[in-house]
């Protein structure tokens, strides 16, 4: 019981240590939604709408000033996409940045629609909003509704495009998340857990925080799904995903508490994925895993961070940069995860 009462404290000490206005913009930098490298840079959205860029061989920070709230970034061919547009505006501007040049792509009306998030897989950008999946394209732009209405937490949003359909995945912290996937030419949502139809299953699998969705390298018509949160204990696993089925591909025990009837464990909490050959690595509270398709398993424990004006990140590792994130303890109590970005 002392070890649950001094983890107990040590969190909340983490989370109640409330940024004084003039350090306001140095916690408003480590609230990281998403990381990508792109035209040379590794460049960081934060949840106010900024964009941080930071050079790795001189280890120099940028911000950029696009003179609008960027709404979610994303690489495609080695360039960055940027998704850019304020409330009042009621447009959604798509912005290219190649050889430190930004060029303007396309324009979208906002309709009055939440903006979910952007997607560059599958080779087109697609956005995701509350009400439709608009993609963009040489052709133009094509919107399709959605047939029933999405619900998702705003403190984060991961999305994975295929060819024929779109996965969403939300993280609400301590009030859950869950998984959903949209058929592209009809708008059909299919939800496994969560807020939207068929409501949630506290059993199912991915009825949690969805911290990365990726298709599995072992089999194409399957995705690997990393499911976790550390409200004041971390909880997760991750799960492979085909068609309806979702079966356990790997969940390691955390001892939380070792009382006199005897221990209480809980699991560790997943939160990034990247593909490795015929395998995935995955970013958990204890280090870096190597996970096959047969559930097979290396583990690696995490470089030394170093700041980079306000930015905790690592390059250390070969064609991956890991970022330390502060977001979801506005959802729950808990203390930084790490971003995996590919580099």
């Amino acid at each position: 019981m002392r070890k649950v009462r001094a983890l107990f404290a040590l969190l909340l000490t983490a989370v109640s240590a409330v940024p004084a206005p003039a350090q306001q913009r140095d916690w408003n930098d480590r609230l990281i939604s998403r990381g990508v490298v792109a035209d040379g840079r590794l460049w960081l959205r934060t949840q106010s709408g900024g964009l941080i860029g930071i050079e790795e061989a001189r280890g120099r920070r940028f911000d950029a000033d696009l003179g609008e709230e960027v709404r979610d970034i994303c690489a495609q061919d080695g360039a960055l996409l940027a998704v850019t547009g304020n409330l009042a505006s009621g447009r959604w501007n798509l912005r290219r940045r190649a050889r430190g040049i930004w060029r303007f792509v396309a324009s979208v009306p906002s309709q009055s629609d939440i903006f979910t998030g952007m997607d560059c897989n599958a080779g087109r950008v697609t956005l995701l909003t509350n009400r439709r999946i608009i993609e963009i394209g040489p052709g133009g732009t094509r919107g399709v509704p959605l047939r029933s209405e999405l619900t998702l937490h705003p403190a984060r949003v991961v999305l994975l495009g295929t060819p024929d359909q779109l996965y969403a995945g939300a993280n609400a912290g301590e009030w859950g998340g869950g998984l959903h996937r949209i058929e592209r030419a009809t708008g059909r949502v299919t939800s496994f857990g969560g807020h939207g139809p068929g409501g949630c299953d506290a059993l199912h699998l991915l009825c949690r925080q969805i911290g990365a969705i990726l298709p599995a390298p072992w089999r194409p018509d399957c995705v690997v799904v990393a499911v976790g949160v550390v409200h004041f204990f971390p909880s997760g696993h991750l799960v492979q995903l085909c068609g309806d089925e979702a079966t356990l591909l790997y969940s390691s025990p955390v001892l939380i508490s070792d009382e006199e009837d005897g221990p209480r464990y809980s699991t560790e909490a997943f939160f990034g994925l990247l593909p490795a050959a015929d395998r995935v690595i995955a970013t958990g509270t204890a280090g870096l895993y190597l996970v096959g398709g047969d559930g097979s398993v290396q583990k690696v424990p995490y470089p030394s961070f170093r700041r980079v004006r306000g930015v905790d990140l690592s390059f250390d590792l070969p064609g991956v940069a890991l970022v330390v994130t502060q977001i979801d303890r506005q959802v729950s109590f808990s203390v930084g995860s790490p971003l995996l970005i590919a580099r």
